[in-house]
């Protein structure tokens, strides 16, 4: 197995679907399940679906070689029915002994990791403690694409995307690293109007860009343009003051943020009511605040379940900062018991996006495209979570696609950054290495 981790770490694997952790070093020992995460629980994005719809014999076939390198039992395609049906999926598909397809219902959040572990294999995964805790490695359906390249020494060098919502129609398209966001846009003919935002990233998790300055990198999974007088934009431009306001005069103890919360019907001990009401109090109750560390940040709590306009979610970001701040750190759980109503208050998909008010960028159909270079990449010195590596390359170098330009930093949590394209390093910044194109 150790060939394998390194291989993948020479290529430059990282989590695509939008946390960038380091794939190697997910590949510890004692794995019984290799859980791939294709549910793409967001809305309008499409990537993944791609990816099964036209790579599906590459990306089972990768699947089966890891469940083998890695000593796993089985490797599990976690998907929605609603893809199992587009696929053609009348059940969910046994490929072999090994590979097999299960289905998850068409609800958000899916594709949360701690959600899918539990819908797929029945396991609940300890508050504060790792999937392998209980056997369990998860990765996303384009990291195994990746892995696939990786196994053939080919190093991660361009991204499959979702580009939708206000456009003609919507796209996925394929682009080396380091490319311009707004040549993306320009390349597909699409302009963002002003009463429109950008986001990378799904409606409900994804951040505003700003297209003129972005590039795409290796967690890059969508830009969407959104109107800015939907429910999606407008939480996401809230001011923290504006919503601590909101906590200290409308909440009204309905307490609906803690009984539909994902991670408090998994059994973790969160409970958004009441971390709200102690805030609005200005109460210091340490025992309530430690809940806000098992917050996903899934935002069900303010765009589903509260009915005073409140978004506990982003209180608890300042209220995790605080406790860090004060040496203060989340208590592993032994085990958990997801709760008996939890199957009842799954949030629907079609629900979640009729209440973001986004049903008119809803599309099935799409169009794939692979994009020609652009004149100028620049390709971020750090696109994953741990430390940055180091730049191995000088202004003036020339580079060809696939050549290490930044090398993993050893004995930390590091990988290798790769040029996309073949050309000429024009300018190094402290942030990008800047190509220009032969």
């Amino acid at each position: 197995m150790q060939n394998v981790k390194e291989l993948i770490q020479k290529a430059g694997v990282v989590g695509a679907g939008g946390a960038g952790f380091p794939t190697h070093v997910k590949l510890a020992d004692n794995i019984e399940t290799i859980l791939v995460n294709a549910t793409e629980c967001e809305p309008l994005l499409k990537t993944d679906f791609y990816l099964l719809s036209q790579e599906s014999s590459r990306l089972e076939t990768a699947l089966e070689a890891l469940v083998k390198i890695t000593g796993a039992k089985h490797g599990v395609i976690g998907i929605k029915q609603h893809t199992g049906e587009l696929l053609g999926m009348e059940h969910p598909k046994k490929v072999s002994d090994l590979v097999s397809y299960r289905f998850t219902g068409n609800v958000y959040p899916s594709g949360d990791e701690i959600i899918l572990i539990q819908d797929v294999l029945g396991k609940a995964v300890p508050g504060g403690q790792l999937p392998i805790s209980v056997g369990v490695v998860v990765i996303n359906a384009e990291t195994l694409f990746n892995i696939a390249n990786a196994m053939e020494d080919k190093a991660v060098t361009h991204k499959y995307l979702t580009v939708a919502g206000n456009t003609e129609k919507t796209y996925v398209i394929k682009v080396a690293i380091g490319t311009p966001v707004s040549y993306v846009l320009d390349s597909l003919g699409v302009s963002v109007p002003q009463d429109c935002s950008v986001l990378e990233g799904g409606p409900m998790m994804g951040n505003i860009i700003n297209p003129n300055t972005s590039v795409v990198t290796k967690t890059t999974k969508s830009i969407l343009i959104i109107d800015n007088n939907t429910l999606c934009i407008r939480l996401k431009t809230r001011k923290l003051s504006d919503s601590l306001n909101r906590a200290s005069g409308n909440c009204c103890g309905c307490r609906m943020c803690t009984d539909l919360c994902p991670r408090h019907l998994m059994g973790y001990p969160i409970e958004p009511h009441k971390i709200v009401q102690r805030l609005s109090a200005k109460a210091n109750d340490t025992k309530v605040f430690m809940g806000a560390f098992y917050c996903s940040n899934c935002g069900v709590c303010q765009t589903i379940a509260c009915p005073q306009n409140i978004s506990p979610n982003r209180l608890f970001q300042r209220v995790k900062a605080e406790l860090l701040k004060n040496g203060i750190k989340a208590v592993p759980m032994e085990q958990t018991v997801p709760k008996a109503v939890r199957n009842y208050r799954k949030v629907p998909s079609k629900r979640l996006v009729n209440r973001l008010g986004i049903r008119k960028y809803e599309r099935d159909d799409f169009s794939y495209l692979e994009l020609p270079n652009p004149a100028r990449v620049s390709i971020l010195v750090k696109q994953h979570i741990g430390a940055p590596g180091d730049v191995s390359v000088s202004v003036g170098d020339a580079v060809t696609v696939g050549q290490i330009i930044v090398k993993a930093k050893e004995n930390a949590l590091s990988t290798n950054i790769h040029s996309s394209v073949n050309g000429t390093v024009v300018e190094i910044s402290e942030s990008a290495v800047h190509i220009a194109v032969e």
